[in-house]
């Protein structure tokens, strides 16, 4: 491919190149053509591989006729991007380094074209086949580039003013930004009428059904599908952004295999939102690292892509907003703020002790919401232990009674899978280290059949002072068995 410099990266420049490399290749491809996210083509990155194009680079692509494949942007399109990096880099290092000295850019565009016929002739690392012969084969898949002339350049009149200033004019008119007057009244049109992604892509879809032959029923529709598709997109960001979840989390990506307490059918039935809809509770119960605040916070953004409204806080941080809320006497509208979600996500619920005052707030938002808007809580603590973070026992009863009835519990076990991971972690680490544990007693496991965690942890942290025993040495502690209990 012939490659040429340009005084300017602007658009005219960004066409220009393109209208020389296609006359240079002798037609266009048949599929796509492979770009990053640059301001000559984009405007506005959207959603997956969607773009807002510039006007002009949409009606050099509609005239053109091939469409544009653009890249994820950040770390997740570096795969995508990276080979046309490489080969550019390469053409740098080895032929504009350092850089060559020219008198003018005609010049240095003269000289690039003999480097690239020289280029025909190379083979690329482990083919039998030059680059020009590899081409030879390719361009015969190429097609016709349009007979019609594409002008990159925008025409405009100057103008001289009384003073003798000559200035150049720059109105948004169809003529002066390069677009049919047609194409002009369409995008007013849909910008009157709220339809976002219909201006976006109907250049696209149009394209599409010229190829197609579609018929102006399939047009309408293709358009009204594309609008529909993206709005209903946009209010699942929109619902996701304003849960205000912490971290993103899934229950595609909760790993059953590491917590067998958890059923994936319960997990997997209440991305339903029914039960939302029909103001039943839900009660997250286990141990710390057992993946209640992954299947809280994934519940909920399944309720929330459903379409309905979601909210997800900490305990503490919504007490300690209805105490501010009471002293600055708006109390009566915070609570009704929180009432009028469908889905109210209360995390770390137990962890920490209330007072009467935030207790007795805390319960006003459960007796707003009861029967009509869901709750869903995710403690530490059994039911017999809520009596420590709520000092009343009549409240306490009232709150377990709201969170129990007609509601779901899913208990998560009481093994970490974080003190898990980091023992695997340690373990890959460290191939040469031995981690025994001891179990002399039953006590040192709970019902689940596996190690105490706090046991565990204790181990921990004495093998790391010790260094734990190694492989070959006798002194090395071995696990003794555990005792068979004798019979009743």
């Amino acid at each position: 491919m012939r490659r040429s410099i340009y005084a300017s990266c602007g658009q005219e420049a960004f066409t220009e190149g393109h209208i020389e490399a296609f006359g240079v290749l002798g037609g266009l491809p048949t599929r796509h053509v492979r770009y990053d996210n640059l301001s000559p083509a984009v405007t506005k990155v959207l959603l997956g591989r969607s773009r807002k194009e510039t006007q002009r680079w949409l009606g050099f692509r509609s005239h053109m006729g091939f469409d544009a494949f653009y890249c994820q942007p950040g770390a997740k399109g570096a795969h995508e991007k990276g080979g046309v990096e490489h080969e550019g880099g390469r053409f740098r290092r080895n032929h504009l380094v350092p850089p060559p000295m020219v008198d003018s850019l005609a010049e240095l565009n003269e000289r690039l074209a003999v480097i690239d016929a020289a280029e025909d002739s190379r083979h690329v690392h482990g083919s039998l086949e030059s680059v020009g012969e590899r081409f030879a084969v390719e361009a015969l898949l190429l097609r016709q580039a349009p007979v019609e002339e594409f002008e990159p350049g925008t025409v405009k009149t100057p103008l001289t003013q009384i003073t003798g200033t000559t200035r150049v004019p720059n109105p948004r008119t169809a003529a002066d930004s390069g677009l049919d007057p047609v194409d002009e009244a369409i995008i007013d049109a849909c910008i009157a009428l709220r339809l976002p992604s219909i201006r976006d892509h109907y250049a696209e879809i149009t394209e599409h059904a010229l190829r197609e032959r579609s018929n102006y029923r399939g047009f309408l529709l293709e358009l009204l599908k594309n609008e529909c598709e993206h709005r209903d997109e946009r209010r699942k960001e929109r619902l996701i952004r304003g849960a205000n979840f912490h971290r993103p989390k899934r229950i595609e990506d909760f790993d059953y295999g590491a917590n067998h307490n958890v059923a994936p059918e319960q997990v997997n039935s209440l991305a339903d939102p029914s039960w939302v809809q029909s103001g039943q509770p839900l009660c997250l119960i286990g141990g710390s690292g057992t993946g209640k605040s992954h299947l809280l916070i994934g519940i909920g953004t399944a309720i929330a892509e459903a379409g309905l409204k979601v909210r997800y806080t900490t305990t503490a941080a919504l007490v300690n907003e209805l105490i501010e809320a009471a002293h600055e006497k708006r109390l009566t509208k915070t609570i009704h703020k929180y009432g009028r979600y469908d889905l109210l996500c209360l995390d770390e619920f137990g962890y920490l002790n209330l007072d009467k005052t935030g207790a007795k707030l805390l319960f006003q938002i459960f007796t707003e919401r009861e029967e009509r808007r869901s709750i869903a809580v995710a403690s530490n603590a059994p039911f017999s232990e809520w009596s420590k973070t709520f000092t009343d026992e009549r409240l306490c009863g009232a709150i377990v009674d709201r969170l129990t009835f007609k509601g779901h519990v899913i208990e998560t076990g009481q093994e970490s899978y974080r003190l898990m991971t980091t023992l695997a972690e340690r373990d890959a680490t460290r191939p040469d280290t031995i981690l025994t544990t001891p179990t002399t007693d039953l006590r040192d496991r709970n019902a689940s059949g596996f190690a105490n965690p706090r046991k565990l942890q204790q181990l921990v942290r004495r093998r790391s002072r010790e260094g734990g025993p190694r492989h070959g040495d006798p002194k090395a502690e071995v696990a003794p068995s555990l005792p068979t209990p004798s019979p009743a």
